[in-house]
């Protein structure tokens, strides 16, 4: 039977402070909710649900995560999305205003890396989807940082380091520092519950036979099309 986890915080620690709902709502959203008459609804999620940092609970569950979620657009607004995974632990937590995050070697094309450079913002997705099927958003500002450029507060953790000493030269080429500006949770209502399979991983592999080959048929198309 799955344990269910209950991350709670610190009953000392210092009184939420909530987000001020302005910097991170869009005028969009805001048009609507008056549109929708839920302007007073939302008002109140932001007020209790949205906080600036992360509060202990936060922290506890983002440990916890062997993979997130990775929003970044460039300075024109084109959009990127994209997935970040590892061992629990893979992200680490400096203090309650900022995480950092490892890149490994991909495809080459960097983007979002590159989106970060340009613009800096980027917004994490964190989901339990094993036990309590709920969610984390975590927005904020991004700068990209070489390995010997990680501060020594975010140094991997003696776990962490074993786990990576065992890839050989499969060793982060980039960390991304986030410093949070929003983190608010994500309604489990119509969240899937899943369940967690054995997988072989080759992370930063270069063999095409580990990174899915032609799997949608794209490279042939174009070879036939000429393209």
């Amino acid at each position: 039977m799955t344990t269910r986890r209950r991350f709670a915080s610190n009953p000392a620690a210092r009184a939420a402070q909530p987000a001020a709902a302005g910097p991170h709502a869009s005028a969009g959203e805001l048009h609507l909710q008056q549109e929708s008459g839920t302007a007073a609804k939302a008002q109140r999620f932001y007020d209790t649900q949205m906080i600036s940092y992360l509060n202990d609970a936060m922290q506890q569950f983002v440990r916890s995560m062997e993979m997130f979620f990775l929003a970044t657009s460039d300075t024109h607004g084109y959009l990127d999305c994209s997935v970040r995974t590892g061992k629990a632990g893979f992200v680490q937590i400096s203090d309650e205003k900022t995480l950092c995050y490892p890149e490994y070697r991909g495809n080459g094309v960097k983007a979002s890396m590159g989106n970060i450079r340009e613009t800096a913002a980027l917004s994490l997705l964190f989901i339990d989807f094993e036990n309590d099927s709920i969610g984390l958003h975590v927005n904020g500002r991004g700068k990209v940082l070489d390995s010997a450029q990680l501060p020594a507060d975010l140094a991997m953790s003696a776990r962490t380091d074993l786990e990576l000493s065992n890839l050989g030269s499969r060793h982060p080429e980039h960390w991304v520092m986030v410093t949070v500006e929003a983190a608010y949770v994500h309604c489990s209502k119509h969240l899937p519950r899943m369940i967690k399979v054995p997988r072989e991983t080759h992370r930063g592999s270069d063999q095409s036979r580990h990174k899915g080959g032609d799997y949608f048929g794209v490279a042939a198309e174009s070879i036939r099309t000429g393209v």
